[in-house]
């Protein structure tokens, strides 16, 4: 995975201002308008925000509140891939069996087999009927 930009966002008098590596400065009235600005520079590349916004308390919990977001995403990705491996062992169960024992609607098991199936993934599995 590549390594993201880190950018320094801090407000200034009006608004705020970014520091982005290989373009400057960057300014904007409103955040929202100043995210845009950034990420349009950046294209698709990685970005890390890194705030300074005045509020050393806010600046923690949002620096805290990224980690954790970006560790739920981590194990939001490890999650779908051992579903996946659950749902391709064809264990012989049905499908309301198998959505019991990975928590997902039974509908749900049957997308993920078809598209599993689709993918080349499950080789030669035979739907159960329940």
């Amino acid at each position: 995975m590549e390594a993201p930009n880190v950018v320094t966002v801090s407000r200034s008098v009006e608004g705020w201002q970014a520091v982005v590596a290989g373009h400057g400065v960057v300014a904007a009235r409103s955040l929202q308008a100043l995210d845009r600005r950034v990420r349009g520079l950046l294209g698709h590349q990685p970005l890390s925000y890194q705030f300074r916004t005045g509020n050393d308390e806010l600046d923690r919990l949002v620096r805290r509140l990224r980690i954790t977001k970006a560790a739920a995403r981590l194990y939001d990705d490890k999650a779908r891939r051992l579903v996946d491996q659950v749902v391709l062992l064809r264990a012989g169960l049905s499908q309301r069996d198998m959505s019991v024992l990975v928590d997902l609607s039974h509908q749900r098991v049957y997308q993920l087999r078809a598209r599993l199936r689709s993918n080349g993934a499950g080789g030669s599995w035979r739907a159960n009927n329940d």
